[in-house]
């Protein structure tokens, strides 16, 4: 199973084992080479990808004091449902 809408985007990690594709279905899906098969290996949506980003960069967004006032401001709004 793949997208389920037109494929906006497509790029090849560094080491030329993983492909990531972006779709208008609002998904990421992370693909892996093997044995010229291709197999999902996680599937995001859009917002889950900016939670878990938001997520990870809060506390150097809070308490790095050379990040500006503006880019603290950065996720504010953006949640994980999880």
């Amino acid at each position: 199973m793949g997208h389920t809408a037109k494929v906006n985007g497509v790029q090849f990690s560094a080491d030329g084992q993983k492909i990531i594709s972006a779709s208008a279905d609002k998904s990421i899906i992370i693909w892996t080479l093997d044995l010229d098969k291709l197999a999902i290996l996680q599937r995001l949506s859009i917002n889950d990808l900016m939670g878990q980003a938001c997520d990870w960069v809060a506390d150097y967004l809070n308490y790095n004091p050379f990040v500006t006032e503006r880019d603290r401001q950065i996720c504010e709004g953006i949640t994980t449902d999880g």
